[in-house]
């Protein structure tokens, strides 16, 4: 595959029928494994500082639904119940980032791209149901 004058290695290709020829370069998948394996990163850390309550209520990153909001305590314990779960997707996130990173360096795009959705759906799967006992924990307090 000729990209921009440059040749690339495909490691996945797709061609709907009667339609131009869809792929994944070596460069783009290893990409979207450091990227996914960096947000996974980013959930730890936050993660962490939740879970230690050193994460303060503000309007950038944490669980900020109204019901988290309504106290520094309430934030406190919505995090402090919600780390294990992120953790989950945050390790989720982590290992199918570089596990794609691997597999798209190697030529295996289709494993590659197979572990960028099982990373992301964990990822995502875990983070919205770390909301729920959040939210029962921020409820309890005053």
């Amino acid at each position: 595959m000729d990209v921009g004058g440059r040749s690339s290695v495909v490691v996945w290709s797709w061609r709907p029928a009667g339609g131009r020829e869809v792929g994944m370069s070596t460069t783009s998948a290893v990409a979207a494994g450091l990227v996914l394996a960096a947000a996974g990163a980013l959930v730890w850390i936050v993660a962490g500082l939740g879970a230690r309550r050193r994460l303060r209520r503000q309007g950038f990153v944490g669980i900020r639904l109204p019901v988290t909001m309504k106290s520094d305590d309430a934030w406190a314990a919505a995090h402090v119940a919600a780390a294990p779960m992120l953790r989950i997707g945050a390790a989720a996130a982590i290992l199918g980032g570089l596990g794609g990173v691997v597999a798209g360096a190697v030529g295996a795009g289709t494993v590659a791209q197979g572990l960028f959705w099982v990373g992301t759906a964990g990822l995502v799967g875990w983070v919205i149901a770390a909301t729920v006992p959040a939210v029962r924990a921020a409820r309890r307090e005053p």
